[in-house]
């Protein structure tokens, strides 16, 4: 439809209602509800002189997405709404989109996600047009930093304290089960915002269940040890264990480092000018005397010094370190695949 404006007072344009004119049936082919098509009956539709038509449909639109939560909460998704001339052939209707990208001049931020980039490009599907419009989303990460990962860090290095927890108090091993049973709970609010799939799944689950297993082995050790802890003291100590706690307690002497007293004294009486090589030949020879005193002291240890509350000592020290590394380690790997995964 064309005029010519000066024979019509100079009328460029008129504008008709949606009903009034043939409009292209445009279906979206990833519904989430009922098939519906685009545009509803109050929008309106502007003709110019030279027979364009411009239509510019209104409508809340609910698609379903494809979504990769593998690296979640650094996880990038990648959207298309597509909309596909259905019941017309591919000579019968173009759809062309008017630019590469989405106009989202009237877009709005959303909370949870930033929009990265925009696409839009015109196809063949089956025997008719599909345009298709893309969006790139990238999550922020903050919220769930904030709310799930730092407080599952915070909850394992409590976990940790138990070994530190005096076994008189009795309070050990509800300590333990209280800390598990938190962890898992945040299982379950991880899991309700994540959508239920398989493939792939989520490496922040695997990082629950690596920090539930610690949890888990944390309180077999616990009661384990509060039961060697309350052994009679009449039982003999198995041999093995004591080499074990000798090998133990000589590798604790070996890192402390000990300046003898006398050393203080003799470094104010000498002189400045023999001072420094007399300090430096007399503690060395000081601090080897004290290493082989020791060694010696363990060396005489008989079985009867070396009773079972001091292996419970030996198992809390040994295990408050050996579960410390293996938390920082599960927590420096989860970071450190999903933030490399992320970029």
């Amino acid at each position: 439809m064309t005029w010519n404006p000066a024979n019509y007072g100079g009328a460029s344009q008129m504008m008709t209602s949606y009903g009034d004119v043939w409009v292209p049936e445009l279906i979206l082919t990833s519904p989430s509800d009922d098939v519906e098509s685009l545009g509803a009956a109050w929008n309106r539709i502007r003709y110019y002189a030279d027979g364009t038509a411009s239509w510019i449909p209104v409508a809340l639109v609910k698609s379903k997405c494809t979504v990769d939560v593998e690296i979640y909460p650094f996880d990038t998704q990648t959207c298309t709404l597509s909309y596909n001339a259905m019941g017309y052939e591919l000579g019968e209707v173009f759809i062309l989109p008017a630019t590469e990208e989405v106009d989202i001049t009237l877009f709005s931020e959303h909370p949870m996600w930033d929009l990265v980039d925009t696409a839009a490009k015109s196809e063949p599907f089956a025997y008719s047009w599909q345009v298709s419009f893309s969006f790139k989303l990238k999550r922020r990460p903050a919220y769930v930093l904030v709310n799930v990962v730092l407080p599952i860090l915070f909850l394992s290095v409590l976990n940790l304290l138990v070994f530190l927890l005096v076994p008189e108090s009795g309070e050990r091993v509800s300590y333990c089960i209280t800390v598990l049973l938190s962890i898992v709970v945040f299982m379950t609010i991880v899991s309700a915002m994540l959508p239920r799939t398989s493939k792939p799944v989520p490496i922040v689950s695997y990082k629950l269940i690596v920090d539930m297993v610690i949890s888990a082995a944390i309180t077999v050790v616990t009661i384990l040890n509060l039961r060697i802890y309350s052994k009679d003291p009449e039982i003999p100590v198995p041999k093995w264990l004591i080499g074990i706690y000798r090998f133990w307690a000589c590798a604790v002497c070996r890192k402390q480092k000990t300046e003898p007293i006398r050393m203080r004294k003799l470094f104010r009486k000498t002189s400045k000018a023999t001072r420094i090589q007399t300090v430096k030949n007399s503690s060395e020879a000081a601090n080897e005397n004290d290493i082989k005193r020791r060694l010696s002291e363990f060396q005489l240890m008989d079985e009867e010094q070396i009773t079972w509350k001091k292996i419970s000592y030996m198992v809390d020290g040994v295990a408050f370190w050996l579960f410390g590394l293996s938390t920082l380690c599960s927590f420096a790997v989860f970071l450190a695949i999903v933030t490399s995964r992320g970029k």
